[in-house]
């Protein structure tokens, strides 16, 4: 797993198959990345990382099922709590405020964490047919969106998580990925899944806003971000990234594998800094 900080500031890498650790890096000046803390332990396998707005604490779960907190930039332990429900937590991510943690997962449950002390607030039981890969909060931090292995796009209220909104077949397969535009008051989301298509929606009706663009790479699409209120960035499984301006679905840039310092891999997460100047 890879995450940024909110001003690009730190990265932060977590490994699977047999590596263990979590690590936290400085981005310098020259865009060299420099290692400054190291947990050999972290998890049996690292399944999700992501920094508070604020970026003084960082969270980490694991095919342990637990979930952790860590001080940044000392990497110094904080709190943990064992989250054993029929699944393992696949996804987390912290409220605006930096006051709630929200995760998913397999359990297809989604539950609302207090920070720092890790008590549970709110629980929503079968939010999902199936697992629940990922969850965003509105820029305000009213409304938390999640979409599925099943196919479809949910919103919630961050507070007692009340239905709000339900799209059942929002692409045709699975949705890895989930985003609101930071720029538009929590009025834009866009998502992307195996169908290799991007969509874009308005909220809270979740009616086609900027429209999608079909096939938008050859491989399934495995991140996508805003680079700015008008500008939409993806990711694709063999590493190609293509940027295009909204709502035609221009192409203004891309990159594919073997260009420049790419080279043929398969990539499984990206992380797009929330000010959309740092990719990882």
């Amino acid at each position: 797993s890879v995450a940024c900080s909110s001003q690009g500031e730190y990265i932060a890498t977590g490994g699977g198959d047999g590596c263990r650790s979590l690590k936290l890096w400085r981005l310098c000046s020259d865009y060299t990345l420099e290692c400054i803390g190291e947990i050999k332990n972290a998890h049996d396998v690292v399944y999700h990382l992501d920094f508070a707005v604020q970026c003084d604490l960082l969270v980490s779960i694991g095919s342990d099922h637990t979930i952790k907190l860590w001080s940044v930039p000392d990497l110094a332990f904080v709190a943990e709590k064992l989250d054993v429900n029929g699944g393992s937590n696949k996804h987390a991510i912290f409220s605006p405020d930096g006051e709630t943690l929200a995760t998913c997962g397999s359990d297809l449950h989604i539950k609302l964490w207090s920070v720092p002390h890790l008590e549970l607030k709110s629980s929503r039981d079968g939010a999902h047919a199936s697992e629940i890969r990922r969850i965003a909060y509105s820029p305000d931090g009213s409304t938390i969106a999640s979409c599925s292995l099943d196919a479809s796009i949910r919103l919630w209220s961050a507070t007692a998580l009340s239905p709000i909104g339900v799209l059942a077949d929002a692409h045709a397969g699975k949705i890895f990925h989930i985003t609101y535009a930071p720029h538009e008051g929590g009025r834009i989301l866009t998502s992307c899944g195996a169908d290799h298509d991007i969509k874009v929606w308005a909220t809270p009706t979740l009616a086609m806003s900027a429209g999608s663009h079909q096939i938008a790479f050859a491989k399934e699409v495995v991140g996508i971000g805003f680079l700015d209120a008008r500008t939409v960035l993806g990711v694709s499984a063999d590493l190609s990234i293509k940027v295009w301006a909204l709502p035609s679905f221009v192409e203004l840039a891309r990159s594919e594998p073997g260009e420049g310092s790419l080279k043929p891999a398969e990539s499984r997460k990206a992380s797009l800094s929330p000010d959309g100047k740092l990719l990882a």
